[in-house]
């Protein structure tokens, strides 16, 4: 099958608005309001864990007096940098769906789709 027209593409990068942008056209993003609390609640649990892991890894690391203590200590800061990797995850998505917005670019010969937070500048008409 041979495909003619626009082939959508997936980028990232920052949307900096330009002279030249054309049509723009600010949409904010439907919120489940119900998705946000269970990620909310979520993302606090796993909070949790990490800020005890992180007293206790400074503690093992302050006080290193043989091989069994480094170990210890080395043990729990992997443990937390793999167990941070959740909250940070859930907190992005948590700041996408409480402030996101799409942005909706048309020029000649183009249509973009961009999707960001609400404190980035962007020019909407």
């Amino acid at each position: 099958m041979i495909r003619k027209g626009l082939r959508p593409e997936l980028k990232f990068g920052l949307n900096l608005a330009t002279a030249d942008d054309g049509f723009n056209k600010v949409l904010p993003f439907r919120r489940s309001w119900i998705a946000i609390a269970v990620l909310a609640v979520m993302d606090t649990i796993f909070a949790i864990p990490a800020v005890s892991t992180f007293s206790q890894a400074v503690t093992e690391w302050v006080q290193v007096e043989s091989l069994f203590d480094l170990v210890i200590a080395i043990f729990l800061s992997a443990w937390l940098l793999a167990w941070v990797t959740a909250p940070l995850i859930m907190t992005t998505i948590l700041i996408l769906l409480l402030f996101g917005r799409e942005v909706l670019k048309a020029r000649p010969g183009a249509i973009e789709v961009f999707f960001g937070v609400m404190p980035c500048p962007m020019k909407s008409s």
